[in-house]
């Protein structure tokens, strides 16, 4: 994990876009091929998924071998991107 994975997932906004200011790969991924926006949307943080994508992060990534992440269904269609939600298990 990076301190951008660790801040998107505990809902630390501030300290999430600080990261990204200073360079943070808003695309990294962890050791289960999960970025940041994965795990933002996982734990139903909005502000910081809507301000991932808004600075490049792909909502359609998938896990590491090209798997889908259904994990990322529910998240990103209760927060408004039904599209990305589609992606993410096709």
């Amino acid at each position: 994990s990076t301190p951008l994975h660790c801040a998107a997932q505990g809902g630390h906004e501030a300290a999430a876009e600080e990261l990204i200011v200073k360079g943070a790969d808003v695309n990294a991924k962890d050791e289960d091929g999960d970025t940041p926006l994965h795990l933002a949307a996982e734990k139903g943080h909005k502000a910081i998924v809507e301000m991932l994508i808004g600075k490049g992060a792909e909502p359609n990534a998938k896990a590491d071998g090209g798997k889908p992440n259904p994990g990322m269904v529910k998240p990103l269609d209760s927060h408004g991107y039904r599209e990305s939600a589609v992606a993410a298990i096709s």
